[in-house]
């Protein structure tokens, strides 16, 4: 991403229609400056691993549709559907904890994805923001054949 003298990131930015920061403070979304992208991806990486967390557009493009019927209206209206900035997959309740501990601190939304298979919008990155992908969570924790019951983690399938 350039930076022009004001310190505003060009259209190659993935948080590049933003504003200026205190337009993006009132559209619910974090700083839209290259070191603030590149210092929250650092810190997601040491959470998580370089190969649990994507920035590619094409990842970005997946994840930025559901089931919910507006994001085809945007591209036949030839609008470009919002996308989250980050994805990251968490393999653990810590991974998570401390994903929503760096969320906090920048103030980046966070959207969490169990399979992108609403048909309302809930999981739509309106604000850009980190999309939590939950299928490393995919462990069978606990089977009580007595009560008929399973507890397990939200990505099982």
């Amino acid at each position: 991403m350039n930076m022009d003298v004001d310190g505003h990131g060009d259209a190659s930015s993935p948080a590049s229609e933003r504003g200026s920061p205190s337009e993006a403070r009132s559209a619910a979304t974090y700083p839209p400056f290259k070191f603030h992208y590149e210092m929250i991806r650092s810190e997601l990486e040491e959470i998580v691993g370089a190969d649990n967390i994507s920035t590619k557009d094409s990842d970005r493009l997946i994840y930025s549709s559901d089931w919910f019927w507006a994001p085809q209206m945007w591209l036949d209206r030839g609008h470009q559907m919002p996308a989250p900035d980050y994805i990251v997959h968490p393999g653990s309740v810590e991974e998570i904890s401390a994903i929503l501990e760096i969320a906090n601190n920048y103030d980046v939304p966070v959207i969490p994805w169990g399979g992108g298979s609403g048909t309302q919008g809930g999981a739509l990155s309106l604000y850009g923001g980190i999309i939590v992908d939950l299928k490393r969570l995919d462990q069978i924790l606990d089977i009580d054949e007595q009560s008929l019951t399973v507890t397990a983690q939200a990505g099982i399938n």
